[in-house]
C-alpha cells in the first residue's frame, strides 16, 4: 500500500478582496505525485482554503478511481476548514456553509483520507509560500 501526503493551502489579500490563490503539492514516497496552483474566485481567506481543499479532494477522488491502492494524509494549516469538514465544527458564514456541503460531499466518497492540521510553518516549508 502505498502511503502519500498530500500538502494543501489557500489564500486572499483581505484589505483588497482580490489576488486569491490556491495550490497543493502531492508526494508518493519517493516522488512527486502532482503540484498545481491557481487563481481562485474567493474574497477571503477561508473560502480560498476552502476551495483549494475541493480542488484537492476532486484530484484525489479522480485519482482513486485508476489507483485503488493508498493512505491518504492531507496536511492543512487552516484549524476552521480542517475541523469544520472532518471533526462538526459549526459553520455559520453563508459561502463556507456552501463550500463545507460542497467538501463533504467530496470527503465521504474518499478510502482512506485523513485531514490534519499543521502549523503554517510546515506549509510554507512545502508549498514555498
Amino acid at each position: 500500500m502505498e502511503f502519500i501526503t498530500a500538502y494543501v493551502d489557500g489564500g486572499c489579500n483581505n484589505k483588497t478582496k482580490s489576488g486569491a490563490y490556491g495550490s497543493y503539492m502531492i508526494f508518493g514516497k519517493d516522488r512527486l505525485i502532482h503540484t498545481e496552483t491557481f487563481l481562485l474566485p474567493a474574497t477571503t481567506s477561508n473560502q480560498a482554503e476552502y476551495m483549494s481543499l475541493i480542488k484537492l479532494l476532486g484530484y484525489i477522488l479522480s485519482y482513486q478511481k485508476k489507483h485503488t491502492n493508498g493512505t491518504w494524509t492531507i496536511y492543512s494549516d487552516s484549524k476552521l476548514t480542517v475541523n469544520q469538514v472532518t471533526n462538526g465544527w459549526k459553520v455559520t458564514e453563508p459561502r463556507l456553509k456552501e463550500l463545507n456541503k460542497e467538501a463533504k460531499e467530496i470527503y465521504k466518497e474518499l478510502i482512506n483520507v485523513k485531514i490534519i492540521w499543521t502549523p503554517r510553518a510546515n506549509i510554507v516549508e512545502v508549498l514555498g509560500h
